[in-house]
């Protein structure tokens, strides 16, 4: 039996999805922003981060 352990392979998920994505923390602001959301919504990332 061997001690050595293979390595972890990480699966690739392609985006199957164009749904836009934003996330929000818990004070209300915006703390994340898909490129999809960028497409719909027309604001850039450094735009919308934060407000």
């Amino acid at each position: 039996m061997s001690t050595s352990r293979a390595p972890k392979r990480q699966l690739h998920r392609p985006r199957l999805s164009a749904d836009a994505e934003m996330v929000i923390d818990q004070h209300g602001s915006i703390a994340g922003w898909s490129d999809e959301a960028h497409e719909l919504l027309g604001f850039t990332r450094d735009e919308i981060l934060g407000r």
